[in-house]
């Protein structure tokens, strides 16, 4: 690899040290190409970087930040299909395996080619609002449905077969990889990243006998809102964290895995299991 773009969290790296740090490395190294993501003039749809702008030589993406700046750019730019490898200013970084002091052997063994790449998939959702077709996007992470006011009610069909019906404050469907993200502090089971499963879990249920659902990435969910008198049915879907839409009585998500997959660059050699000790062991 020789051509990288750099996108940075300036809410983690305001100074953009790291990516600074990047450019000096590339100054020793003359056939290496760097680019930042110009951030402050993004508009639109996108979050960090605009695919039409990027260029098509560009061999891997380094995200500055933590798992949610990988998982924003992963949906960024998910088109291009080139791997990303996260540089962690955040917390748990369970994406984002690289440390701010370890960015100079991160790019010796990226131009070395000294790494594995794995394949995460992703999973769309399809967003009707009264009866029509609003809007698809796609997840690396997770899509949640979330109140914004009240207890929601929501039925759960699988190739639309009644499954369930859940009295809770939303409902987490999950990729392997979001399986550590938001679906677990909701009580959901941890699943190997590279597994291809997907995952439902309601948030704070109103019953004692509710749990998580496993299902086959051959399965499509379809959830929708029903009416609950003398609440608001409110709520909102949201996309890895982000691009929220506003939903209410008898719309509906109809949610499936992916065409696409999310390549992520891993350098060190440790298992999920290592990984998950490491960052759990102590908690």
């Amino acid at each position: 690899m020789k051509n990288f773009l750099v996108i940075t969290n300036k809410s983690k790296d305001s100074k953009l040290k790291i990516g600074t740090q990047i450019l000096e490395y590339a100054k020793k190294h003359e056939d290496v190409k760097i680019t930042l993501a110009d951030v402050d003039r993004l508009e639109g749809k996108y979050k960090f970087t605009n695919p039409d702008k990027v260029s098509k030589d560009i061999e891997c993406v380094i995200a500055v930040g933590g798992d949610g700046t990988l998982l924003q750019a992963a949906r960024d730019l998910f088109e291009i299909n080139v791997p990303f490898i996260g540089v962690n200013r955040g917390t748990l970084g369970y994406l984002s395996e690289v440390k701010p002091d370890q960015v100079e052997e991160m790019m010796d063994k990226l131009i070395n080619d000294e790494y594995t790449i794995e394949k995460r998939m992703m999973i769309e959702g399809e967003v009707h609002k009264k009866g029509e077709r609003f809007v698809t996007s796609i997840s690396l992470n997770d899509i949640v449905i979330s109140r914004i006011a009240g207890m929601l009610n929501l039925s759960v069909l699988v190739k639309n077969k009644f499954l369930t019906t859940y009295p809770a404050d939303g409902v987490i469907i999950s990729t392997p990889t979001g399986s550590t993200a938001y679906n677990l502090s909701a009580g959901g089971p941890i699943v190997d990243p590279q597994a291809e499963i997907i995952v439902i879990t309601p948030m704070y249920p109103h019953t004692l006998n509710t749990r998580s659902v496993i299902l086959s990435t051959n399965d499509e969910i379809t959830i929708k809102i029903n009416e609950i008198r003398g609440s608001s049915d409110k709520c909102g879907i949201s996309f890895d964290g982000d691009f929220r839409i506003e939903l209410g009585t008898g719309d509906k998500v109809k949610i499936r895995k992916s065409n696409d997959y999310t390549k992520i660059i891993k350098l060190s050699d440790q298992s999920f299991i290592e990984v998950l000790n490491e960052k759990m062991g102590d908690r």
